[in-house]
């Protein structure tokens, strides 16, 4: 009789499901270490070719179905970074935005702040050419108010 063998690599969680698995196929339990399932079987069952068309079908869908998880994980993965990248990205949009905001802000309240300048200086000058203007009568009145009451011109 002849016989194939093989070493499957499978997760201690799983190897229930896998034994079930290849022995579905006609594989037999040798050797279980770790996560190394070793499995034999006989290659002159009467059914071993349509056992290795079903076999092999069955690998290439689960081959591609990993495929496709890793793929979904990827993309996952890269989703989640995009995701962090958009939520950073708007963190900043939304930073520059109240940053400009504060700027327009204090740009206009400054301003103001130099046009009420610019209103309180002009009247402090106004004030200054009246007093200027009464300067004359001012010390005409304090020159008749020494004289008055100190005695003196």
């Amino acid at each position: 009789m002849s016989r194939e063998s093989k070493i499957i690599d499978c997760p201690p969680a799983q190897q229930k499901h896998c034994i079930y698995e290849v022995e579905c196929f006609g594989w037999e339990l040798l050797n279980l270490h770790g996560e190394r399932i070793t499995v034999c079987r006989e290659t002159q069952h009467p059914k071993y070719q349509d056992i290795l068309k079903l076999e092999s079908a069955l690998n290439a869908k689960k081959q591609l179905q990993n495929e496709l998880i890793q793929q979904k994980i990827k993309l996952s993965h890269d989703l989640k970074l995009i995701q962090k990248k958009s939520d950073c990205m708007i963190m900043a949009l939304a930073i520059i935005f109240s940053l400009g905001l504060a700027i327009i802000y204090f740009v206009k309240a400054n301003n103001k702040r130099k046009l009420l300048i610019r209103r309180i200086t002009n009247r402090i000058n106004e004030l200054n050419l009246e007093i200027e203007k009464l300067q004359p009568e001012m010390s005409q009145i304090c020159q008749d108010a020494r004289a008055t009451f100190f005695g003196k011109h």
